[in-house]
């Protein structure tokens, strides 16, 4: 039997934005995000529409729209709009940018009306150089200054609460294809180290995380082909394998699967990718443990 209904949103975009550590570099290697404004902007695409099957255990299924994605003329992302389980909207995320494509502001609003949240980037020469959040209600939440070094490499980034105190500062060095990256708190101890190690060609094949309190380190490494497509990760915890991923591609360079295997090299999860005539995703099918589908995301496209 198949059930269609509307999704309530999962996700706190806020805490997205502020748990995370955002590495923003001008013209760097250090990249947290994949750019898809390229692939958008090449095909004139306007919105995208996702849609979720869900399958169970007893053979029913679920349908439900997951979010519409609409994009400017620049390939920009401009609005993302997460639905409730009654159809009515649950999250919208708007963006702004300049003349350059550098986002200059976010809103973030409850249902489709009620601020949640807004933030204001500032940028010189092209490189973001302050970050404000407010609160729904228009009070400073946050603000972040980013410092770069004559490369146009970022070299420090602080952070200051509401009161204007300083609360963390994260700095950055740079050895040939090593970034190093920490995050002093208001007293200047070091909470963490972040390590990243790059290959000739740019690609990543190293991260590593130290925290200096919990005495934790997680480390991932990289492979990949002669295409310079990341092919396998591993996962560690204080140097013990916590999981293991491999990735294919077809003739086309498109990544066509991707399998999560646990400590034992047990699989987790499967994930299996179908692209149209013009090389976008139109549909995913994700498998469970014993290989069977547990899921089914199916992407449509509006075009300019």
């Amino acid at each position: 039997m198949l059930k269609i209904y509307f999704m309530r949103c999962k996700f706190n975009l806020f805490f997205i934005l502020c748990c995370l550590p955002v590495l923003l570099f001008s013209q760097n290697k250090l990249l947290l995000s994949v750019n898809e404004n390229f692939t958008i902007k090449n095909n004139k695409i306007k919105s995208i529409l996702e849609y979720r099957i869900e399958y169970s255990a007893n053979g029913d299924s679920i349908k439900y729209i997951n979010f519409v994605k609409n994009f400017d003329n620049e390939g920009n992302k401009i609005e993302e709009i997460l639905y409730n389980n009654d159809g009515s909207i649950g999250i919208k995320h708007k963006s702004f940018y300049d003349k350059d494509n550098n986002k200059i502001e976010e809103i973030n609003f409850i249902n489709d009306s009620i601020v949640d949240y807004k933030c204001k980037y500032k940028f010189k020469n092209n490189n973001k150089v302050e970050e404000t959040i407010f609160n729904g209600d228009g009070t400073i939440s946050l603000t972040k200054v980013f410092i770069y070094n004559d490369k146009q490499n970022i070299a420090e980034e602080i952070e200051y609460n509401s009161e204007n105190k300083q609360e963390n500062k994260c700095t950055y060095e740079y050895d040939n294809n090593i970034i190093k990256y920490s995050v002093a708190n208001s007293e200047g101890e070091i909470e963490c180290n972040y390590i990243y190690k790059y290959d000739s060609n740019s690609n990543l094949i190293e991260w590593v995380r130290t925290s200096e309190s919990s005495k934790t380190s997680l480390k991932h490494t990289y492979a990949y082909n002669k295409d310079n497509k990341k092919i396998s990760c591993i996962r560690f915890k204080n140097n013990q394998i916590r999981n293991k991923y491999t990735y294919t591609y077809n003739n086309s360079n498109y990544l066509i699967e991707e399998i999560q295997f646990n400590k034992n090299d047990i699989q987790d999860y499967a994930i299996k990718y179908f692209y149209n005539n013009n090389g976008l995703e139109s549909f995913k099918n994700e498998y469970d443990s014993n290989n069977k589908i547990s899921s089914k995301t199916i992407y449509e496209y509006m075009y300019f």
